[in-house]
C-alpha cells in the first residue's frame, strides 16, 4: 500500500466515524455476518429466528436469547456494537 492508498482509507475512516446514524442493515453487512456468525447474511439470521424483517418489532429478550445462542455474541446490543465498529474500521483491514 503507497501513502496515496493510505490517505485514501483514512478519509474512508473519517467519514464512516462522522456518521452516527446507521441503520442496522447498513451495519449488518453479508461480511460481518459470514466474520461473526454461522450464518451469511441479516435475512437469513432472521428467517433461521423466524424474526420479521421490521427490526423494531422484534421482542429484545427472545432476540438476546437467540444472538446467544446462535452468534459469539451474547446480546443483540454486543452485536450492533461490534457491527459498528466493523463497520468504521474495516478500511483498515
Amino acid at each position: 500500500m503507497d501513502l496515496k492508498d493510505f490517505s485514501n482509507k483514512l478519509n474512508q475512516i473519517g467519514k464512516n466515524a462522522q456518521k452516527t446514524n446507521y441503520s442496522a442493515e447498513e451495519l449488518l453487512t453479508n461480511d460481518f455476518f459470514r466474520k461473526n456468525t454461522k450464518f451469511s447474511s441479516l435475512q437469513e439470521f432472521l428467517d433461521c429466528g423466524n424474526f420479521p424483517y421490521n427490526l423494531k418489532e422484534i421482542d429484545e429478550n427472545t432476540m438476546n436469547t437467540f444472538v446467544s445462542n446462535n452468534t459469539k455474541f451474547n446480546t443483540w446490543v454486543e452485536m450492533l456494537e461490534e457491527a459498528t465498529v466493523f463497520k468504521v474500521f474495516k478500511p483498515l483491514l
